[in-house]
């Protein structure tokens, strides 16, 4: 067949039904089904239920590494600024901090070392009083640099444009079973407080057992039992039994797949706070929610 250098407008129509002919069966053809992470005697394990099971540290590591990636981003950010500066100035990088921080901190003083230790002076103990000081003055000397260099930094991002594109991980969120467990926030009960649960006194118990924490001791937590009122007899046999340590048993397993690794722990709508937060983490994770329910 031979091709005219200059195809007819019927040719043309021609080769564009042909192509969209030859689209539209590859779209028609069916996705090929991806195959399962592992299958024993021929039942299928797929990659999403082992997502689904380990949804709680998948989303910790992924916060991790997002605020890896965002402290590093702001270093780079702060070091750009000052060589951005220092460029404009015709200035190396340590004579613009030279003329910028350095000149501008003051020396610390006698009573700021004085102050210091005798404010700390306990947790220091007896070592070498003249090289304590001499460390807390190189300490409070650096925590003043660094303060004035991240207020010039600061004043060089006010005037710059400065774009962050860096996204945030998905948000992931779980579901955290809570059926029969004592509920005032989280829920958390060790295998006492469980027994305590059955007379309707977990919260009385645990507070007892919280203020006058560490108690472990089998007469430890008698003493505490008898104290809130409970019926001692139901409360040796519950502690006795397994049925609370099977409770608690669970409870840890199922605090694990969710990605839980210590205390404290915060579930917020499914979303997961590791460690003692800021109140800032708090308020981020709720504003997140409210405008996603918005």
């Amino acid at each position: 067949m031979r091709w005219n250098r200059h195809p007819s407008r019927t040719g043309v129509l021609l080769v564009l039904s042909l192509l969209l002919a030859g689209g539209l069966q590859a779209l028609a053809q069916p996705a090929t089904p991806a195959k399962p992470a592992a299958e024993v005697n021929g039942q299928p394990i797929t990659e999403e239920e082992i997502d689904k099971a380990i949804a709680g540290p998948l989303a910790k590591l992924q916060e991790q590494i997002y605020t890896l990636r965002q402290q590093r981003l702001e270093a780079a950010i702060r070091n750009r600024l000052l060589a951005q500066e220092a460029e404009r100035r015709g200035l190396s990088v340590s004579k613009l901090l030279d003329t910028e921080v350095m000149s501008k901190v003051g020396v610390v003083t006698e009573e700021e070392v004085e102050g210091f230790y005798q404010a700390n002076k306990a947790r220091i103990g007896n070592a070498n009083e003249a090289e304590i000081r001499d460390r807390i003055r190189s300490g409070l000397q650096g925590q003043k640099i660094a303060v004035q260099r991240e207020a010039f930094v600061q004043s060089l991002r006010k005037s710059a444009t400065v774009t962050i594109n860096l996204q945030a991980p998905p948000v992931t969120r779980v579901e955290v079973p809570i059926d029969g467990a004592p509920a005032k926030g989280g829920a958390n009960a060790h295998e006492a407080a469980r027994c305590a649960d059955e007379q309707g006194k977990f919260w009385a118990y645990h507070d007892v057992l919280f203020d006058k924490a560490p108690r472990t001791s089998a007469n430890d937590l008698q003493a505490d039992a008898r104290e809130v009122g409970l019926d001692l007899a139901k409360f040796d046999q519950c502690v006795a039994s397994t049925k609370a340590k099977e409770v608690v048993s669970k409870d840890i397993d199922e605090g694990a797949r969710l990605g839980v690794t210590g205390t404290p722990a915060f579930f917020i709508n499914g979303e997961l706070l590791s460690g003692a937060q800021p109140l800032e983490s708090f308020v981020r994770v709720v504003e997140r929610a409210l405008a996603q329910a918005r």
